[in-house]
């Protein structure tokens, strides 16, 4: 038994969209850029040892990333029920024997996973300071938990 069908069936079809793979990319690529900018093209960057460069970088990183949780959160959502409306489907979904929580918290998941896809890969970018030093494991699964709960 399914507890919530329209979840299911919104997850699948979420998931063979093409524009979930281009999000995550487009996150990635983000997430080198602004780590590439912050490497080599900074002039104040030059003159700090490696682990100071890694705990700048890694601050500059979380903020691209709270940044990019926070507005695409809003981005996904705001129109997760009125496409349905505006196709003429959303009549048909409350015909059926599903709960309006049912309905509403399928569209919701099934919108946020575009942004939960990305942010999961932008993530190994995040630990890049890490090897450099300067940063703690502790501190990206700090940083990591909290933007995973900004979506």
């Amino acid at each position: 038994m399914v507890i919530l069908p329209v979840v299911e069936r919104e997850l699948r079809v979420a998931s063979r969209r093409k524009n979930t793979y281009r999000l995550r990319l487009l996150a990635v690529l983000a997430m080198v850029g602004m780590f590439v900018w912050q490497m080599f093209f900074q002039p104040s960057q030059r003159f700090l040892n490696t682990s100071q460069q890694g705990g700048n970088l890694f601050v500059a990183l979380v903020w691209v990333g709270f940044f990019f949780c926070a507005l695409s959160g809003v981005i996904a959502t705001s129109d997760c029920v009125s496409s349905e409306k505006r196709n003429g489907t959303l009549g048909l979904l409350f015909l059926t024997d599903l709960k309006g929580y049912e309905v509403i918290g399928g569209k919701l998941v099934a919108n946020s996973i575009h942004v939960t896809y990305a942010l999961i890969a932008f993530l190994p970018v995040m630990a890049i300071p890490i090897l450099m030093g300067g940063v703690t494991t502790l501190a990206l699964a700090k940083a990591s938990l909290a933007l995973c709960s900004l979506i």
